[in-house]
């Protein structure tokens, strides 16, 4: 077991302080808006308290220690890579112009709170996000682009799907779906009993319907399904907002930053990505948008081997699809209240026009018709195809 002593405080007292300094050099340096400014000083306000707790913990009992111990350490982590993403903020790299239009769009979202919008770089060629869950940075909203492509208008519509994690989160959408999900979960099994047996060969029909722990077994499955299919639900959801924002532009940000599909197996927690694809693409069309049929580029990911877990993910994909009427009727609802207005095409093919002939945009159209303009230029001018559009 191991050992919290003066030595360990005085380890975790140094980390503390040595991350404080970090924070204060930040903010010292010409930081590009005052949302930095005032994540730096929440963060000095946090670390300050918590090197007053380690500090002043020396006199009391050993399990109360080694809880705040465990505890600064925790912080150490998370603010570490809070830090990171704030000091990448300031660097050129990102597109600054961006900042202000998208921090609108996200304040139309949340208009009964103050939201704070960070839009950093990240090393990892996904988009990253810390939504509006942080208990120590309440009302941020942190997203990180693949620094490659940081400083891509072209890639940036994919900040509409991070933004989603946090309307998902701020609106309880979670629980409006959770009841939703095991209704229909428990009627797969009513209805398909075998399913059990499927996930659980070596336990007989009449294990499950006179034994207890048996029975438990049925409850962890389902417990295991609804958490797998509402994160697979909130990707979807995510995806849905970032069309609803940016329009066609989305699904040319998606295909060029994650086609073609890696190889291995498919993750758990979202939906293949080639069904990603083609929910985008039928999606687009529902709502009258150009044809771009993405999920060409998209091929199917390998299946998941181990045979419970492939089960259990199987199930999800079918309560999720299952929920598809109820997570568009989600998202009409939110873009709605948010007044945000639907891309329009004549807007689009003005700023292609404008374009071409370098002259300043027109001041109402929206970001996302934009960048919808922007990528019809982009693959007119270099003869590319990536998809079927009618401004080509």
């Amino acid at each position: 077991m191991a050992e919290f002593d003066n030595g360990s405080l005085h380890i975790v007292s140094t980390k503390l302080h040595n991350l404080l300094n970090q924070v204060h050099a930040a903010s010292s340096d010409d930081l590009s808006n005052k949302d930095v400014s005032a994540a730096l000083s929440l963060m000095k306000e946090n670390l300050g308290e918590l090197i007053s707790e380690v500090s002043e913990s020396q006199d009391y009992s050993s399990s109360l220690r080694e809880g705040i111990i465990m505890e600064a350490t925790e912080h150490i982590s998370l603010y570490s890579n809070v830090l990171g993403t704030v000091i990448r903020s300031s660097t050129t790299r990102n597109p600054f112009e961006l900042y202000f239009p998208f921090k609108e769009i996200a304040k139309a979202f949340f208009p009964d709170g103050h939201v704070y919008l960070i839009l950093s770089s990240e090393w990892n060629y996904v988009p990253f996000t810390y939504p509006l869950t942080l208990d120590e940075l309440p009302n941020f909203i942190l997203i990180g682009m693949p620094a490659p492509e940081a400083d891509n208008v072209l890639a940036f519509p994919l900040a509409g799907h991070e933004l989603g994690h946090s309307i998902w989160k701020r609106r309880g959408l979670v629980s409006t779906f959770s009841a939703k999900a095991f209704e229909l979960t428990r009627r797969r099994f009513d209805d398909a009993p075998e399913l059990l047996q499927a996930l659980y060969p070596g336990v007989s029909k009449e294990q499950f319907e006179n034994d207890m722990f048996s029975s438990r077994l049925k409850d962890s499955a389902i417990s295991d399904i609804i958490a797998l299919c509402l994160a697979q639900t909130e990707e979807v959801f995510c995806d849905l907002i970032g069309i609803g924002i940016f329009g066609i532009s989305y699904l040319h940000a998606f295909r060029y930053l994650l086609a073609p599909s890696a190889r291995g197996e498919r993750s758990h927690v979202y939906p293949e990505l080639l069904e990603r694809a083609e929910i985008l693409d039928t999606y687009t069309a529902q709502l009258g948008m150009a044809p771009v049929n993405i999920s060409k580029w998209f091929s199917k990911e390998d299946d998941i081997s181990h045979p419970f877990y492939a089960v259990l993910v199987r199930l999800a994909d079918g309560v999720r699809r299952e929920m598809w009427e109820t997570l568009k009727e989600a998202v009409r609802n939110v873009i709605s209240e948010a007044h945000i207005p639907a891309i329009r095409e004549n807007a689009i093919v003005a700023v292609r026009q404008r374009f071409a002939g370098t002259m300043p945009i027109e001041s109402d159209t929206s970001l996302g018709e934009l960048i919808c303009g922007a990528w019809d230029t982009y693959m007119n001018d270099f003869g590319l195809s990536l998809g079927e559009s009618k401004h080509s």
